[in-house]
């Protein structure tokens, strides 16, 4: 989901319009940033000293391996929301009001909703990055008792 926040104001006599953005990390690149910048690099480049083959080689290296990273990245964090369903975890969210909105519980089901995993424990959403702890396994399971029956052992 996307946010967009747009203020106007007058100041002096002239007027300034700013749009605020829900944005992603500015310390990531992803594959099209990588593309553009070395599309940039090309079109900007010295006629008189043009780029070297093994560089231009090189960077085409780098942007495979770096769609390969993010490949097993998708893929680990994949792994990482479908592992959790029937463990028990205790998750935490602030409401509306400002209070803790904490429970614990079984996760039930996992979902991808925006490019991001939701996990519902208790009938309540979460996401991963509200979940606080994870016990392994959902309840405790006696071991069977060995039946004293001779007439079962018999057969």
């Amino acid at each position: 989901m996307r946010l967009d926040t747009s203020v106007e104001r007058t100041l002096g006599g002239k007027q300034y319009n700013a749009v605020f953005t829900d944005k992603k990390d500015n310390a990531t690149m992803d594959k099209s940033d990588f593309l553009k910048l070395m599309v940039a690099q090309m079109q900007n480049q010295d006629f008189n000293n043009p780029m070297d083959n093994t560089a231009m080689v090189q960077q085409m290296v780098q942007f495979s391996n770096m769609e390969i990273m993010q490949e097993m990245a998708a893929y680990s964090k994949t792994n990482y929301a479908l592992s959790l369903v029937g463990k028990t975890a205790t998750a935490s969210r602030f409401t509306v009001g400002g209070e803790l909105d904490t429970t614990t519980g079984v996760i039930e089901k996992v979902s991808l909703v925006d490019d991001e995993y939701v996990l519902y424990i208790g009938g309540k959403k979460y996401t991963t990055a509200q979940i606080m702890s994870v016990q392994n396994g959902a309840t405790v399971t006696e071991p069977e008792k060995e039946s004293t029956d001779d007439s079962a052992t018999a057969k």
